[in-house]
């Protein structure tokens, strides 16, 4: 009974990472070994990739034209639109501690579950789970 629940839930980690735009076997192997919970809980916490092939330009991918105000590339080094040649910008600087965004409830959420998979397999060994 405790298996079937344990598969039923490591093929709904499956199917919620295959509409993340992950690997539906990888994140079903790690959900047989981990926990399924804590396998939902780090999916949930990644970065959903289903949209970001279909993204326009971002800041992280692209740059406005000092004369045309135009998207450029990062990695051009002369306008498409305009012709201007472009001074390489170094990428903004990332805190550590809060992510790339600076999404500080993101991290504490991956904190909390990192936490807790330690707790969870402290106990196990422990031989209280």
């Amino acid at each position: 009974m405790i298996f079937a629940i344990w598969l039923a839930l490591a093929i709904a980690v499956a199917i919620l990472a295959s509409n993340r735009g992950r690997s539906s076997a990888a994140w079903f192997l790690l959900s047989l070994v981990i926990s399924p919970p804590i396998a939902g809980v780090f999916l949930l916490v990644s970065k959903n990739l289903a949209g970001a092939r279909e993204a326009g330009p971002t800041p992280e991918t692209h740059v406005r034209c000092p004369d045309c105000a135009e998207l450029v590339r990062n990695e051009a080094k002369v306008c498409r639109h305009c012709g201007c040649k472009l001074v390489p910008q170094p990428p903004p600087p990332t805190n550590y501690w809060l992510g790339p965004r600076g999404d500080q409830a993101l991290t504490i959420l991956v904190r909390v579950a990192v936490f807790c998979l330690v707790a969870y397999v402290a106990m196990m060994i422990a031989g209280r789970v």
